[in-house]
């Protein structure tokens, strides 16, 4: 069964959303509430729901819609960038480690209007900064099939994290299968 999982969930449009919709019930209870933070999910859960959650925005609205509001809890970007890495979507990783060095700011996740003038500038300097954040959204985006591929195999090799995922994913393989 090993690569049915991977084979299977790398070829839905939406993979991390059949990981992430299976899983919510056993461990992300309450979830969908707009006060819920998930910051306290154990690891690789944790990792898993970051890049999900940082994906759907980034692919709704590019880098800016990521950066232009709070995150619930200030999470440290760095925190982002580590789940990205920890899923394998290496590249995305880096692409959204520059774009946070693109503030030029010490903790760009707690200075929210300094993150609104450089994103939405008025001319000078923060027009560079801002264009290099938006190319590089753009470059994640590119990456998507990527990241679905990498959340696949993540959840392949650590399947005992989750299992409703596994189970779900098991299923409908072998419904579609035959």
């Amino acid at each position: 069964m090993a690569g049915i999982l991977g084979g299977y969930l790398s070829t839905l449009p939406y993979a991390e959303q059949v990981v992430f919709m299976a899983e919510k019930d056993t461990h992300m209870a309450g979830c969908d509430a707009l006060s819920w933070i998930g910051l306290e999910i154990p690891s690789p859960l944790f990792e898993v729901w970051a890049v999900i959650s940082a994906k759907a925005i980034i692919d709704n609205g590019n880098l800016a819609y990521f950066f232009e509001n709070d995150w619930p809890g200030n999470p440290d970007y760095a925190r982002f960038v580590g789940a990205y890495r920890a899923v394998g979507s290496n590249e995305s990783a880096d692409c959204l480690e520059d774009a946070v060095a693109a503030f030029g700011l010490a903790d760009p996740h707690l200075h929210y209007e300094a993150r609104r003038r450089i994103l939405y500038p008025a001319g000078g300097d923060s027009e560079q900064a801002a264009e290099h954040i938006h190319i590089l959204g753009n470059r994640m985006i590119d990456l998507d099939v990527v990241t679905d591929e990498a959340i696949a195999r993540f959840v392949e090799e650590d399947r005992e994290h989750f299992p409703e995922a596994a189970r779900f994913i098991d299923e409908h393989a072998r419904t579609s299968l035959g």
